[in-house]
Formats: structure tokens, sequence, C-alpha cells
């Protein structure tokens, strides 16, 4: 008994075609028409400056930080030895326990609490920005 393959070809057709709107841009001049716009970099980027920062040591108390310079976009404020000392941080007055945002400390029997504080995206700071911890702590600032 013969076994017969069918075979079969398919032929596809491809068609280009010229549309108008590539019609209308002229590579060699750019930006005469809407359809053929000029792509630029920006201007200016988003970060007036260069970032403010970097790794310091506070005492106990209140502090400001950035040297009382407001940052134009945001700020970071990380704890760096972990030793269970609490900070409170803030850009609207003066950083206290009922004033501020929490990070270090102890959130249960040897369970640090969060060591980082981000604002978040889109955030402008209000203020000068200012930290009250319970000793003294190294921290990694960033402001940008």
């Amino acid at each position: 008994m013969r076994e017969y393959v069918k075979l079969g070809i398919t032929v596809v057709t491809f068609v280009f075609a010229s549309f108008a709107v590539h019609a209308a841009c002229d590579p060699k001049i750019p930006g005469n028409t809407v359809d053929c716009p000029i792509f630029t970099e920006p201007a200016f980027t988003s970060v007036p400056g260069i970032s403010m920062g970097g790794t310091i040591i506070v005492n106990g108390g209140f502090n400001s930080l950035f040297n009382g310079i407001i940052p134009p976009n945001g700020f970071m404020v990380q704890i760096i030895n972990i030793t269970g000392i609490e900070c409170w941080i803030t850009d609207i007055g003066q950083a206290s326990q009922s004033n501020g945002f929490h990070i270090g400390g102890f959130i249960g029997p040897n369970i640090i609490g969060p060591t980082l504080f981000v604002t978040p995206p889109g955030y402008k700071p209000v203020g000068s920005v200012n930290i009250n911890c319970t000793g003294s702590v190294y921290l990694e600032i960033r402001g940008w």
C-alpha cells in the first residue's frame, strides 16, 4: 500500500503602499510640516541643579538637614547604623514625636522599624527638612 503526502503551498503577497503622511515628510528638511517634527532633547532636566546630600552624623535632638536648604523635588533619609534609635522627619516645622514621619526604633521585640524614608513621587518639600532623633546616629541623606 502506498502513502501519498499532499503538499500545499501558500502564496502570500505583500503590498507596500505609500502613505500621504510619509510623503509629506522630507527627511532632508525636518520640521517643515506637522507630519515631520523635529525631535530634540529637553532644554533642562527635572532637577534644577545637582543632587544634594551625603553621609552625616546627627546628635540626639533637633537637627536641620541639607544646611537648611529646601530640596526642590524631594528627599531621602536612611539610618545607617541600626541601633534602635528613633527619628522623626518633617519638612513642616520642627520634627518631634507628634510632628513627622517615624523611622528606626523597635516596633516589637527585636524587630527594628523601617530605617528609610523617601518622599512620594511628585512631592515637593514645603520647607527645610528637619530631623529629631533620640540619640546620635549616622544618616544617609539625598535631596534632588
